[in-house]
Formats: C-alpha cells, sequence, structure tokens
C-alpha cells in the first residue's frame, strides 16, 4: 500500500480518524435526501412516517440531518422496508471510495468484487445495468481494469464509480501516471453520474470531495484544473452523449462531434 504525503502528517497530528468523516456526512445527506424525494413529503411528515412511524419523535432524525450522529447500516435497512429503493443509495460503494483514507489493494479489490466476471485470464466488469445498455447499443466492453476512457464511454454512474476505483487503485499501488490519467477521466464521468436523482442536487459537494482525493496524489493535484460549470452543464444536458461513435457528425467534415472537456490545463502564475 503507497503511503500518501497527507496520511503521514495526520498520522503525527493524530487526526487520522476523522478523515473519513466527511465522506460518510456526505452519504447520510445524499440517502436523507433521496428518501425524502421518494416519499413525496415535507421533512417532518417524512420523518413521522419513516423514521419515527408515528412513535414519539426523539429526535434522531434531525441529528442525522444536521450531522450530529450518522446514520448506521441497520437504521437505511429499516427504513428500506417501509421506503423500497432507498437501500441502494445507503450502500453505494461511491460513499466508501471518497473516504479521504489510505486504501490497500486487496481491500479495493473486494469492495467491487460483485463486478467483477472471470472470463479466462480476463476479468471483466459487469454492472447492474448492462443489458440495458446494450439494449441501446450504448454497452463499452472494458476489458482492463483500469480503461477508464471506455468507462467514461458508457455514460452512466457505473463509468463514474469504477473510474474513481481506478483512481484510488492507482494511488494504492503506488502509479501516479494511471492516477493522472484515471483522475481526469473521474471528471469526464461524472455529468453521467449527476444525471441520477439522488446524486443530481449534489454537484458541488460531490466536486469537492472529489478535489480532496485528488489531493493525495500532488502530482495529479497540480497537472490539471477542472471546470465544474461545464460538468454541471453537460449533467443538466440530455443530449450530452460521452461516446463517441454516438455522436452526430460534424456536416462539413463528417467527423462525430467533440464534447466540452471539462480538463483544464493546469494554471501557473508568476511569482
Amino acid at each position: 500500500m503507497h503511503t500518501a504525503f497527507i496520511d503521514t502528517i495526520r498520522g503525527f497530528t493524530r487526526t487520522e480518524k476523522d478523515a473519513p468523516k466527511p465522506a460518510r456526512c456526505f452519504r447520510s445527506k445524499v440517502w436523507l435526501d433521496h428518501a425524502q424525494l421518494l416519499s413525496g413529503l415535507p421533512w417532518h411528515e417524512f420523518a413521522d412516517r419513516y423514521i419515527y412511524r408515528n412513535r414519539a419523535r426523539s429526535g434522531l432524525a434531525d441529528k442525522w440531518r444536521t450531522e450530529k450522529c450518522l446514520p448506521t447500516l441497520l437504521s437505511a435497512q429499516q427504513l428500506e422496508r417501509h421506503l423500497p429503493g432507498t437501500l441502494p443509495v445507503f450502500q453505494s460503494p461511491l460513499f466508501t471510495l471518497l473516504e479521504n483514507r489510505p486504501f490497500t489493494a486487496k481491500e479495493l479489490r473486494k469492495l467491487l468484487a460483485p463486478y467483477r466476471e472471470p472470463r479466462g485470464s480476463l476479468n471483466v466488469w459487469r454492472f447492474p445495468d448492462d443489458e440495458d445498455l446494450r439494449a441501446r447499443r450504448h454497452w463499452v466492453p472494458t476489458l482492463h481494469e483500469k480503461d477508464t476512457s471506455s468507462l467514461v464511454s458508457r455514460g452512466d454512474i457505473w463509468g463514474f464509480i469504477t473510474s474513481l476505483w481506478s483512481t484510488r487503485m492507482s494511488e494504492a499501488e503506488g502509479e501516479p501516471d494511471y492516477h493522472l490519467v484515471a483522475s481526469m477521466d473521474v471528471y469526464r464521468a461524472a455529468p453521467a453520474a449527476l444525471k441520477e436523482p439522488w446524486l443530481a442536487p449534489h454537484a458541488d459537494k460531490l466536486v469537492s470531495l472529489l478535489e480532496i482525493i485528488r489531493f493525495r496524489v500532488l502530482s495529479t493535484y497540480i497537472l490539471f484544473d477542472i471546470d465544474l460549470n461545464i460538468i454541471k452543464r453537460q449533467a443538466a444536458d440530455p443530449k450530452h452523449e460521452p461516446l463517441r461513435e454516438c455522436r452526430p457528425r460534424d456536416p462539413i467534415t463528417h467527423r462525430f462531434i467533440d464534447v466540452e472537456d471539462p480538463i483544464l490545463p493546469a494554471a501557473t502564475y508568476p511569482r
């Protein structure tokens, strides 16, 4: 496992235990907001019906909402029984990958093991929406686990999550070149992820957490900038198409039309 400089500093300041908390708070907020959206109820009615379930109000819902305490997996499982469709958000591997802490390669492989399928000498990705992508002729094979360009072309939440996984894996294995490429593709895949109703309202916080992860490898952090406005514009555009072969062609050149790249050259300033 590669040790990032920020983890070494935390070892001296004894703050490493608090490092994952922002990502866990983010999970709590996204999960709660999505659950309330599914319920179609104002906050207090939602809390009464689905968290307190018509029992005495304990204040737990507001503590979750203000991050004074965080919901557990058991709490999420209980809510799922009364409001189906909420647990998958709570259990998304995205939130673990956003934790600002070191990972081992073994830990990362275990995290996405349910989405890997051995085929001979290959280990290919297999995600829940693959059949839908095939039906729409939008499925892109990814035979190398760090082929993040193909993951971006999927145009779905799984391409984004797995690009982030590749970034964390490159960090864990001390591969700065792979880390740089994968990190750039995370931002290119972000618009497709932000089309998900449960993630769409949280673009600013998501990107701020991604920036913290990018900072863990200083060479990656200083070699490019991002344009958040492009990411938001593409996320809001129903015609945004990350798969090159599915884009319209330029009437003059007959080349597939390019999309805006949210990756910018790193800005340098004279002293």
